[in-house]
């Protein structure tokens, strides 16, 4: 997206792990780490689809953009896993104290990774072992800071990798 939209024109900065991109303005660290170095209008995040990874992104992408901005975030469909629903609900309730959340803005369609349809060839098919491939794309028009994150628990972080399309996940702990 980064890409297409530098190619039209458009000043666009890349927040992204992933080292090799091909924008111009490509900031390599995580997400959650960017401090905003200038004004943003807007911002597009497609977090990994676990809500503490929606809500640090989406925090992170609103402190970017500030009041008055507009932050345009991927979410996954209630069919994702068996709590997708409740999650994606408790998630806004934390988001409607600082944006207004406008729904059903695009459906979002993905491509198949090389790594999933691998790890599909080799595992069981149940109807939580793929990914439903739709997205919905949220709108959060930020009319306030919001509030700071609580401190990251390592447990719970994940070092991901890609490589050509491969994905490698490392669970850190303690």
């Amino acid at each position: 997206v980064a890409r297409l939209l530098e190619a039209a024109g458009s000043d666009v900065t890349l927040v992204d792990r992933q080292p090799i991109q091909g924008v111009q303005r490509h900031l390599v660290r995580d997400v959650t780490t960017f401090k905003g170095d200038r004004y943003y209008h807007a911002a597009l995040v497609d977090p990994p689809w676990y809500p503490t990874q929606l809500a640090s992104w989406s925090t992170a992408a609103a402190k970017a953009v500030g009041p008055g901005g507009i932050v345009f975030v991927s979410v996954w469909p209630d069919v994702t896993r068996p709590a997708a629903a409740a999650e994606l609900a408790l998630a806004f309730k934390q988001f409607s104290y600082w944006a207004q959340i406008s729904r059903d803005i695009a459906t979002l369609r993905y491509v198949t990774p090389l790594f999933e349809k691998v790890a599909r060839k080799h595992g069981g098919v149940t109807e939580f072992s793929r990914s439903p491939l739709i997205g919905e794309l949220v709108r959060l028009d930020v009319h306030a800071i919001p509030p700071v994150s609580p401190s990251k628990n390592i447990a719970d972080e994940w070092l991901r990798f890609t490589i050509d399309d491969y994905q490698l996940a490392v669970r850190r702990r303690p």
